[in-house]
C-alpha cells in the first residue's frame, strides 16, 4: 500500500518536511559518490556507514540521529520508500505542529525509534524508517478522518481512498506480524513499533495538556465525543428505566428534583428557544453565536441543533455569507438530515457539494455529493450546475500533486 496524497489542505507552506527530504536524497547520493570515487569502492560505502550507522553504543550518542539519514546503498527503494510516506503524510503534520515543532518532532522520533531498536535487537541500522513511522502515528491522531488516496498492489494495482485511521492502522498490524513472523528479515520493526508509539503519544500528550489546540477532527476529540454520548445515553436510559419509573411514582413530592431527562433536555430547549428569539427578532449574528454555542454543547443531543427549516436555512445561509464555510456545512447538512423532501433539499445538496470542494478543499468528497445531487433534481439549470462541479470537482482532485493534497478530505 503506497500513499499518493490526502485530501486535507494545507493552511501555510511546507518548508521542513520538504527540507527533510532534501537532506535524506543528498546524504544518500554523497554517500554513493563517496564510494564510486574511493579506491575501496563497496568497502568505502560500508566505511561511512559504520562510522555513523546506529550501534547502541551509548558513548556516541550523535548516531541516534545520524542513522536515520542513511539508507542502504544497494538499492533505492529503501530510501524511496521511505521518502513517499514523508512527501504524502508529512506536511499536515508539519501545518499542525508547525515547523520548528515538527523539527523537533521528527529529531526526537529518530532517537525514540532508534532507542527502541537497540532495547529490541543488538544488530546495527540505517534508515528514516522508525521517524517516517512516527508521522504516520502522528496522523493517526490529528487526523483519523482524513481520507488517504493510497495505490493497492495486491494481485491487482488499483487506487483507493481509505480513512487514515484504517491505513495507518494497518501498517502498525503489519509491523506488528512482521516482529513476530520475520525476525530474520533484515527489517527493523522494533524501531517502527517505537516510531509509531512515539508518535502516537507525542500528539495525545500536547491535546490532553492543551499545548497543541484541539479540532473537531482529531482522535482525542472523538474519544471526548463519546465518551459525551455515553453520558447522554446513560442519563436518558436511566431516567426511562422501569426502576427509574417505579422510583418516581414512589416520591411524587420530589417534584423540585430534575430527572437526568430534564437535566438534558431542560437546557437543551431553553439554547433552542434564544436562537429562535433573535432570528425572529431579525439579530441574526446573535443567533449564529448562540448556535454555535448550541452546537458544541449539544451537538450530540438528537435533533438538538436542526431548528425548524426556515431558521435552519437561514443560520446556513448566514454562516456561508459570513465567511464560516465550517458551519454552513454542518448547518445544510442538518437541514438535509431533517428534511430530505423538501423543496429546498436539491439546492441545499448543491450547496454542500460546493463548500465542500471549494471552500473545505475535500474534492472527493464534494464530487460525490454532487452526483448523490443528480436523482433529486428537476431543474434544468441545477442539474447543468451538479454537472459541472462534478467535473470541476474530479477534474481537481486528479490534477492536483500529490504534496499539495497531502495537505484535502
Amino acid at each position: 500500500m503506497i500513499p499518493l496524497g490526502t485530501d486535507r489542505p494545507l493552511a501555510r507552506r511546507t518548508v521542513v518536511n520538504h527540507a527533510l527530504i532534501g537532506v535524506n536524497v543528498a546524504v544518500f547520493c554523497l554517500v554513493a559518490l563517496a564510494g564510486i570515487r574511493s579506491q575501496r569502492g563497496v568497502e568505502g560505502v560500508e566505511h561511512v556507514l559504520e562510522r555513523w550507522m546506529l550501534v547502541g553504543d551509548i558513548a556516541q550518542p550523535w548516531r541516534f540521529l545520524t542513522y536515520a539519514f542513511l539508507h542502504d546503498m544497494t538499492s533505492i527503494w529503501h530510501l524511496l520508500g521511505n521518502m513517499v510516506f514523508l512527501w504524502v503524510l508529512g506536511p499536515n503534520i508539519e501545518d499542525r505542529l508547525g515547523r520548528l515543532g515538527y523539527l523537533a518532532f521528527y529529531l526526537g522520533a529518530a532517537a525514540a525509534s532508534g532507542l527502541g531498536h537497540v532495547l529490541m535487537s543488538p544488530a546495527p541500522a540505517i534508515g528514516a524508517s522508525g521517524a517516517v513511522a512516527a508521522v504516520t502515528g502522528a496522523y493517526l491522531v490529528l487526523f483519523p478522518q482524513t481520507r488517504v488516496k493510497v495505490l493497492f498492489i495486491f494481485f491487482l494495482i488499483a487506487v483507493f481512498h481509505v480513512p487514515a485511521i484504517w491505513f495507518v492502522s494497518l501498517q502498525v498490524v503489519l509491523n506488528f506480524m512482521g516482529l513476530f513472523t520475520r525476525s530474520n528479515s533484515g527489517v527493523a520493526y522494533g524501531a517502527h513499533l517505537a516510531g509509531y508509539a512515539f508518535g502516537i503519544a507525542v500528539p495525545i500528550v500536547l491535546l490532553a495538556w492543551r499545548v497543541l489546540p484541539s479540532e473537531p477532527c482529531d482522535l482525542l476529540h472523538w474519544f471526548r465525543q463519546a465518551r459525551r454520548r455515553a453520558e447522554i445515553r446513560g442519563a436518558v436510559s436511566t431516567a426511562r428505566s422501569p426502576a427509574s419509573a417505579r422510583a418516581a411514582v414512589k416520591r411524587p413530592g420530589s417534584a423540585g428534583e430534575a430527572s437526568p431527562v430534564d437535566q438534558v433536555q431542560a437546557p437543551v430547549a431553553q439554547a433552542r428557544a434564544r436562537v429562535a428569539r433573535l432570528l425572529a427578532d431579525g439579530q441574526v449574528a446573535p443567533a449564529a453565536d448562540e448556535y454555535r454555542a448550541l452546537v458544541e454543547k449539544y451537538g450530540l443531543v438528537a435533533g438538538a441543533a436542526t431548528m425548524s427549516r426556515r431558521l435552519q436555512l437561514d443560520l446556513a445561509n448566514h454562516f456561508f455569507q459570513s465567511g464560516d464555510h465550517g458551519h454552513a456545512f454542518a448547518a445544510y447538512d442538518r437541514f438535509i438530515a431533517a428534511y430530505p423532501r423538501d423543496p429546498e433539499a436539491p439546492h441545499v445538496r448543491l450547496m454542500l457539494a460546493m463548500i465542500c470542494g471549494r471552500f473545505l478543499h475535500q474534492h472527493v468528497r464534494a464530487a460525490a455529493l454532487a452526483r448523490e445531487t443528480l436523482p433529486s433534481i428537476r431543474d434544468d439549470d441545477q442539474r447543468a450546475i451538479a454537472h459541472d462541479l462534478i467535473r470541476e470537482f474530479e477534474g481537481a482532485s486528479a490534477e492536483a500533486p500529490p504534496g499539495s493534497r497531502s495537505a484535502g478530505v
